[in-house]
């Protein structure tokens, strides 16, 4: 099962494995390319140990590398509890549940998106 955790403006998405049984959490990235048809890899935590990297450029490796590193933590923990939409209740059993506005339960997955995108926007604002 792989769980989306996000999409850059360019339309490269990483998304994420459940934690596999050594230990290790697989986030795989994938780009729509006009030639190729996608680019890809997989990047292999807490390692960071990439394998089958197709048509990126080690440049962009390296950014990625920096994005997955700011939200490592974050990943990993998802992983273990079904993605982040389970982590944050948002999906039950496999079934997607319906958020109630200004409740307690949207207050906490806000505070989960925002402390994510905090932590991703400080790692952008070094590069």
């Amino acid at each position: 099962m792989k769980y989306p955790i996000l999409t850059l403006n360019d339309d490269t998405e990483f998304v994420h494995s459940q934690m596999l049984a050594d230990g290790s959490v697989e986030v795989y990235i994938e780009k729509p390319d006009a030639t190729d048809g996608f680019h890809n890899a997989s990047c292999y935590l807490p390692s960071y140990r990439w394998e089958n990297i197709n048509g990126f450029t080690e440049t962009e490796i390296a950014t990625y590398q920096e994005i997955i590193e700011s939200m490592a933590h974050l990943i990993i923990e998802f992983s273990r509890t079904g993605g982040f939409q389970n982590a944050s209740n948002l999906v039950h059993n496999g079934v997607r549940r319906k958020a109630v506005s200004y409740s307690k339960f949207d207050s906490k997955i806000k505070i989960m998106q925002e402390e994510a995108f905090e932590e991703m926007t400080f790692s952008w604002k070094e590069l």
